[in-house]
């Protein structure tokens, strides 16, 4: 394998001064700098396309989004993310970590949402003190039909375990799941 080695301009360089030190980046950060990139187009790759579609970028890089979805190979996909990684250079890379964090603080409150629903269901599965709690939380919902929900499904859940089959969750489970979370909704909302 063949090395090549700088050219030296110290001796015909008159202009040369070997105490000046050059100011720009160094080669580790240059190439920080482009995986940081790259690992920006991925995460950007992973964007539901209506937020991709959302975002102001120039045209080759929208289409080289579009390319990325198609790739199932991984070593083209880690070439093309190189390639995303190098138009993402002449771009302005603000809106596209905002993008990214506003999905991600989206995706992390829908998962505190799902947690605290599950956190509701096996309260008000559990006792009257559950369901105390949900109607002192939300007085709206005390009506007959959501009071016949959770005893359905406390039976449903008890006649379950009593035969062995714990891991099924009948339809008034599922169903008591979908009435808390539009309450849940309703107050976000």
């Amino acid at each position: 394998m063949l090395s090549f080695r700088p050219i030296m301009r110290r001796r015909k360089d008159p202009d040369f001064n070997p105490d000046e030190f050059y100011a720009g980046p160094s080669k580790s950060q240059v190439k920080r700098d482009m995986l940081g990139l790259q690992e920006m187009g991925t995460a950007l790759g992973e964007l539901p396309q209506e937020r991709l579609d959302a975002l102001e970028m120039d045209e080759r890089l929208r289409e080289a989004f579009v390319e990325l979805k198609r790739l199932k190979n991984g070593e083209a996909r880690r070439r093309h993310m190189q390639f995303i990684g190098k138009l993402l250079r002449d771009e302005d890379p603000e809106p596209f970590q905002r993008a990214l964090a506003d999905y991600k603080q989206g995706q992390t409150r829908a998962v505190q949402t799902l947690q605290e629903l599950e956190r509701w269901r096996q309260r008000l599965l559990a006792d009257d003190k559950g369901l105390a709690a949900w109607l002192e939380a939300y007085p709206a919902s005390d009506t007959p039909a959501f009071r016949k929900l959770v005893e359905r499904a406390r039976h449903e859940l008890a006649d379950d375990e009593e035969h062995g089959r714990g891991g099924s969750k009948g339809p008034y489970y599922r169903e008591l799941f979908q009435a808390v979370r539009e309450v849940l909704q309703k107050k976000d909302g």
